[in-house]
């Protein structure tokens, strides 16, 4: 896959980056902190499905940018490099920390993400590390781990060297692998302030619980992949999708993205659920959303099933208006008598809204006598001035 390289000046320094491959736009963000970026491979297997945007974040080398190294900070970043690339909207890709940094950047800034996908992820429990530690140290003699507990304390009393830090990655970081014989190089520059103030200002998000009380309302997908001997603890991974499950639950925008997400991938599978979407009555306590509907009936004529053809026919009699424009629409791909009879009923009964939906829907096909009820409808117009 072939990369560029992109400068990306911000305050206090500039971050450097590489972008490639071809599909949706996806921001990789690496884990650390403070380490340099090391999702080259991730980009590498990603090419075709995502055009990957990949950069260092501040504080690390190369992108050797000043403080502050805040939660803030580095969520800020990530949108001054979407704004540099001209890309409005990206996926956010995240590996532990950077899961981590993806959950607060969709907490922020919802509005410039299509989608999280969280790689291990540093979740939104602070439980986490209690048990990440142990399985980390479950492998190391009792002198790592006396050495590891120095070097942290330094850390946390802001007194640690970069070969402090290094000493400690290099102690730590075999027992990321499953087999730590087939271990990668571990990174050979970490940015100490960035790692100190950066991890306390984790800590006290956590001490905040931002995530906990902001993601529930996360309204687009989120997607987690936990490998099965990750020392990153399964059961924080799961309390952080359970978050997002209670907004699936509560929000409907989610379903209406969903729907149109259905309608976009054509798969007929789904048309059995999008037609109980569309009828959907709701209840007096939990009325139904009639923008979800209407998504529904625009998938079930995007997908282009004719199973879905009586739903549609039926909604197209409807009394609201919206709903009769929406499914008029839906029909326009279809070619079968059924159809054809309800886009003449629409247009002999002389809705403008539901005329101009239909069109829509039919301006790759010419079919002569629908041709001739326009005609009839537009002569019919002249003779009534």
């Amino acid at each position: 896959m072939d990369e560029a390289t992109f400068e990306v000046p911000i305050d206090g320094g500039v971050l450097h980056g590489h972008r490639g491959g071809t599909g949706v736009p996806a921001l990789l963000l690496h884990g650390g902190a403070a380490v340099p970026d090391y999702m080259g491979a991730c980009a590498e297997r990603l090419d075709g499905l995502f055009a990957t945007i990949r950069f260092t974040q501040r504080g690390a080398p190369p992108s050797e940018a000043g403080p502050p190294y805040t939660i803030e900070s580095h969520v800020s970043d990530a949108v001054a490099v979407l704004d540099s690339l001209g890309i409005d909207r990206a996926w956010a890709i995240g590996h532990s920390w950077g899961g981590h940094l993806a959950l607060h950047l969709g907490h922020l800034h919802e509005d410039r993400l299509l989608g999280l996908l969280l790689i291990d992820p540093l979740g939104a429990d602070p439980a986490v590390f209690t048990e990440l530690d142990a399985n980390l140290r479950r492998g190391m003699t009792d002198e790592e781990r006396a050495r590891v507990d120095e070097i942290e304390e330094r850390r946390r009393g802001g007194q640690a060297t970069e070969e402090d830090l290094l000493e400690r990655l290099r102690l730590v970081w075999p027992h990321y692998f499953v087999r730590s014989e087939r271990a990668s190089p571990p990174p050979e520059h970490i940015g100490v302030r960035s790692s100190i103030e950066t991890n306390r200002s984790i800590a006290a998000h956590y001490d905040a619980e931002t995530l906990l009380f902001g993601l529930p309302g996360f309204a687009l997908p989120a997607r987690f992949v936990h490998g099965e001997s990750d020392p990153m603890p399964l059961a924080s991974t799961e309390r952080t999708a359970a978050l997002f499950e209670d907004a699936r639950r509560d929000d409907p925008r989610v379903r209406r993205y969903l729907a149109l997400a259905l309608g976009r991938l054509g798969d007929r599978a789904a048309v059995p659920a999008l037609i109980e979407a569309a009828r959907e009555g709701g209840t007096a306590d939990r009325p139904a959303d009639a923008e979800t509907r209407i998504y529904a009936l625009w998938a079930l004529g995007s997908i282009g099933d004719p199973a879905a053809v009586p739903e549609l026919v039926a909604h197209a009699q409807d009394e609201d208006p919206d709903f009769r424009k929406a499914a008029v629409h839906a029909l326009g791909p279809f070619s079968g008598e059924e159809a054809h009879a309800a886009l003449v009923a629409a247009l002999s009964g002389a809705r403008n809204g539901a005329i101009y939906a239909w069109l829509k829907g039919r301006r790759r096909q010419r079919l002569q006598t629908l041709a001739d009820h326009i005609l009839e409808l537009f002569l019919s117009g002249a003779r009534a001035r």
